[in-house]
């Protein structure tokens, strides 16, 4: 078994879980919210006018006025693709580099890829295997990250008012975790294939965990407090481990 075999494994199983974890928490948000105006409805229904009961299970009506919901919408969309675009490229040129890393002497031959060029270095069987390990441990730590969130959320932590700062585990080492196990692992990966395509894909990825970060820091400012989570970036680096405050 080769290292990039094991490597983009890796990738493209982290891509299916990602899809499959958005979808069934896609789902599971509109089951929710169907829920929760069901629960409106019949309980207008159970009024003085059961019309308005009817009403109020429409989407129309139970909502934001319509001005108002369109205008949140875009604004989120737009938030979601400012770092979603450079993800999703970024992982496709590190999935193709990988994917064609066998063949790659004479796709360029042909000129397919004329924009990224050639190999830039070679990684001898050495410095592969060792990017490989590299990569696992990326995306072991980016594996605790989520298993330490989770838990600490399904022991209560899942209502705005319990909310509070996750500085333990892979938390206290990154604020990020998540996000720095997959750049480690991208890391990994360009090293050992060396084409302009995978140095491509590996910017993308760091462009939109950044942003994503970012966002997340603003939305983590407004729900825990300002100064407490500013103690927290004090002690803790975004992404990089003992990196400047």
């Amino acid at each position: 078994m080769e290292p990039d075999f094991i490597v983009g494994t890796l990738w493209a199983g982290w891509a299916v879980s990602r899809l499959a974890v958005r979808r069934a928490s896609h789902v599971a948000g509109r089951m929710s919210r169907l829920g929760v105006r069901l629960s409106a409805g019949m309980q207008s229904a159970a009024g003085p006018d059961p019309a308005m009961g009817a009403l109020a299970m429409s989407p129309a009506v139970s909502g934001l006025p319509g001005a108002t919901w369109v205008g949140r919408k875009v604004g989120h969309l737009a938030g979601h693709l400012l770092y979603r675009v450079p993800e999703v490229l970024g992982l496709f040129l590190l999935l193709s580099s990988l994917a064609a890393n066998r063949e790659i002497p004479s796709r360029w031959a042909t000129g397919i890829h004329p924009m990224f060029g050639g190999h830039l270095w070679s990684a001898g069987p050495g410095l592969a295997w060792s990017m490989a390990l590299l990569c696992i441990a990326g995306f072991a730590f980016a594996a605790w990250a989520g298993l330490h969130r989770a838990m600490l959320w399904s022991g209560g932590l899942t209502g705005r008012e319990g909310l509070q700062v996750i500085d333990t585990g892979p938390f206290s080492v990154v604020r990020h975790p998540v996000s720095a196990g997959l750049l480690l692992a991208a890391a990994a990966t360009m090293v050992m294939i060396g084409t302009g395509e995978a140095v491509a894909g590996t910017g993308l990825l760091l462009a939109g965990f950044a942003l994503k970060a970012l966002q997340d820091e603003r939305v983590l400012r407004r729900q825990l407090g300002a100064d407490t989570y500013r103690a927290y970036t004090r002690r803790t680096p975004m992404l990089v481990p003992f990196a400047k405050r």
